[in-house]
């Protein structure tokens, strides 16, 4: 791909850029070499901060890292690494909604329900506005614990709320909720 090759030109002229780094990572799983962009995400996650002449959001590149290799560890069922990329995630990044719903999907897809719970919970004291994520993971929870009635009663309280946004009606859909 054209694109990846100058991204690692660009790479090679300054290998601290984490977000071009970031750049190739996407590009890798988009050409479905998703074992790649694994690799060069981890590599992102074991990086240190080194101040450059151009500014690069660190901190923020290191958190979509998180977020994308939190989703491929999931997609490849990788059910330890997610474990211990969530607990350094949760460290580096307490006051994230994303890394709490990022760490509740994991649970939740390891069938831990409580602590899905508890992740997804956590997200919604971060953030209760507009975090429609953390409570889908909630209404997840409830139909999984056989508690469909909780999650129907939950997306009627959101409607007002989230009644424009395309994933509370994909969410009603998946939970094979009626609409409230």
């Amino acid at each position: 791909d054209l694109g990846e090759q100058f991204l690692r030109k660009a790479q090679d002229l300054c290998p601290e850029r984490t977000d071009t780094l970031y750049c190739i990572a996407v590009s890798q799983e988009m050409l479905g070499e998703s074992q790649d962009a694994i690799q060069t995400l981890q590599k992102i996650l074991s990086m240190s901060y080194v101040p450059l002449q151009v500014g690069v959001d660190y901190r923020e590149t290191k958190l979509k890292a998180y977020l994308r290799l939190a989703r491929l560890y999931n997609d490849f069922r990788y059910d330890t690494k997610i474990k211990d990329l969530c607990k350094k995630a949760l460290i580096e990044f307490e006051e994230r909604p994303e890394i709490y719903n990022m760490a509740g999907t994991g649970n939740f897809q390891l069938n831990d329900l409580m602590e899905a719970l508890h992740m997804f919970e956590k997200s919604i004291k971060c953030r209760k506005e507009g975090n429609i994520d953390a409570y889908i993971g909630l209404c997840m929870i409830y139909i999984r614990a056989d508690r469909t009635h909780i999650a129907h009663r939950t997306m009627e309280r959101l409607k007002p709320a989230f009644k424009s946004h395309p994933r509370y009606w994909a969410a009603l859909n998946i939970c094979n909720i009626n609409e409230p």
